[in-house]
């Protein structure tokens, strides 16, 4: 509920308040920050997942992480989403 909460905000900030003409400076709103504060808590959710495994070293546990195909999925999702 809590991810399709996020995706409905999402595409209304991308389909209704973003001006990608650049028209007009304007500031974000309030549902803009929203949105930005909610991604940025998955990143986080995502680096605490990364490192929360039990080897030794940090190179293991990225390669175990990037081992899994969504996790790679959402690492591409995320990079899209901050360009």
């Amino acid at each position: 509920v809590s991810h399709i909460a996020f995706l409905c905000l999402l595409s209304y900030v991308v389909l209704v308040t973003l001006d990608v003409r650049g028209e007009g400076k304007q500031q974000p709103g309030v549902i803009e920050y929203i949105v930005w504060v909610w991604f940025f808590t998955f990143v986080i959710e995502e680096i605490r997942e990364a490192f929360v495994s039990e080897s030794m070293t940090v190179k293991f546990r990225l390669s175990q992480w990037f081992h899994s195909a969504w996790n790679i999925y959402d690492f591409s999702v995320y990079c899209i989403f901050v360009m």
